[in-house]
């Protein structure tokens, strides 16, 4: 073991760390931890890009997907990179990977582009350089955990349950030609209103229906979710906070109300396939109670976030929702201010 940094109890004044390129923090009297990467991180890549704050920075959330199309449609964006540009490309999305391991807002935009990272195209490039025209004035953003948008993740009942793992899942079905038609899956995990882990996946399979591609996202998520309450119970039972006993139940909300009939159901549709299996074991879930299953509207699903390119107004909603801020000038301030204004709209 080595001591890389010390951050007290908030009542003790908290403190500050950098860990593995990440900065935590945790300021006076504020039980929160905040977690950001420097906004210097990306300056070179910005700089091979010709991108600069003043002149040509976009506050657009980009629409990844619009640029992706273009490579299936149209010839002038067909064209493949150059050594050299193809060099450049793959250094910036590598550091973006990386970023997304705290920036979970990015997620998507990377899975998007990275169905093409192998052939990357004129389009391609284009896709990436919208994303970094964004983050040059959004580089400055930290997650805060827990996430201070509680009303976006309560639901009725949520009192009944002193300890879980809550998940979202949603899916979108066949939405772009660049990536065969193939589904996407998005998921959220929190413990305790905290962001744990997010994701946004190509399905391996092509559904032939919205629903079949919901079942899909629902069953991965519920696997993922699972695997961390195995974490979790063994984390929170060694420092005796539980029982060896006592259960974690995950809640998993998702906006398909078929899909949550089809589980309630006996009968596979026709028009459903790859899922006769995945179908069955969430049944089995459902019955010993280890997963909980809820409907949820799409619009206060913030799992959508990860199937689609949504407009800036959804996107900074829901990105709210994961604990994703700007944190600019004093850290505590700040951020709270912005989570006030987040909420007031």
């Amino acid at each position: 073991m080595k001591s890389t940094g010390l951050i007290l109890p908030s009542r003790e004044g908290g403190g500050k760390t950098t860990f593995i390129g990440r900065e935590l923090i945790r300021n006076p009297y504020e039980s929160a931890v905040y977690i950001m990467v420097r906004p210097e991180y990306l300056l070179s890549t910005f700089e091979e890009y010709g991108l600069k704050k003043e002149v040509k920075a976009s506050p657009n959330v980009p629409d990844i997907a619009a640029h992706l199309e273009k490579t299936v449609a149209n010839p002038a964006f067909q064209q493949p990179l150059s050594p050299e540009a193809y060099r450049k490309f793959r250094k910036a999305l590598g550091k973006l990977l990386w970023l997304a391991q705290v920036r979970h807002d990015l997620k998507l935009f990377l899975s998007l582009i990275g169905t093409q990272q192998a052939h990357p195209m004129h389009g391609t490039e284009q896709a990436l350089r919208s994303l970094l025209r964004f983050l040059v004035s959004d580089v400055n953003v930290a997650l805060r955990l827990p996430s201070n948008s509680k009303e976006a993740l309560h639901f009725d009942g949520r009192e009944e349950f002193s300890v879980m793992v809550h998940s979202f899942s949603d899916a979108s079905h066949g939405p772009y030609r660049f990536n065969g038609r193939r589904g996407i899956t998005g998921g959220v995990t929190y413990f305790d209103n905290g962001l744990v882990k997010s994701s946004a996946k190509q399905q391996q399979a092509t559904s032939l229906s919205s629903c079949e591609s919901e079942l899909y996202a629902i069953q991965q998520i519920a696997q993922e979710s699972i695997a961390l309450v195995r974490l979790f119970h063994r984390v929170l039972h060694g420092i005796g906070l539980i029982s060896e006993q006592e259960n974690i139940p995950i809640v998993l909300e998702t906006d398909s109300a078929s899909a949550i009939q089809l589980l309630q159901g006996i009968d596979i549709p026709k028009r459903s396939r790859h899922i006769e299996i995945r179908l069955l074991w969430l049944r089995s879930k459902l019955e010993t109670g280890e997963v909980i299953l809820r409907h949820r509207p799409g619009l206060q699903n913030v799992a959508d976030l990860f199937t689609k390119c949504l407009s800036a107004q959804d996107f900074m909603r829901h990105r709210l929702t994961l604990g994703l801020a700007p944190l600019e000038g004093s850290p505590l301030l700040n951020f709270h201010v912005c989570l006030v204004f987040g909420w007031i709209l």
